[in-house]
């Protein structure tokens, strides 16, 4: 797909993204169509109740340092890049292949 649209079509980056976004929908509708058409899967899928939303304090106690952790190394990358950006060509291309 992004052969075709990048080079027979010559869409560019556009045909890319399109290609990605086409790949996405597809899967998602293959997905779907597996969950409600199997008889395995169908007595899991449970309707979102009450009961569903009850206990989220233990949950939320054990994700939420998760969650800070995993964005702050995140944001950590993202914060050296521009530094190594600003740095050069050089740096940035250092840095990029180090990650």
């Amino acid at each position: 797909m992004c052969q075709l649209l990048l080079h027979k079509l010559g869409w560019g980056i556009e045909g890319l993204a399109f290609a990605q976004a086409i790949t996405n929908t597809v899967t998602l509708a293959i997905i779907l169509v597996f969950i409600f058409r199997s008889k395995k899967i169908r007595p899991c899928l449970q309707p979102l109740n009450g009961d569903s939303f009850k206990s989220w304090s233990v949950y939320i106690k054990y994700t939420l340092p998760t969650v800070v952790m995993c964005c702050a190394e995140w944001w950590a990358f993202e914060v050296l890049t521009v530094l190594a950006g600003i740095l050069g060509v050089k740096a940035l291309v250092t840095q990029t292949i180090c990650l």
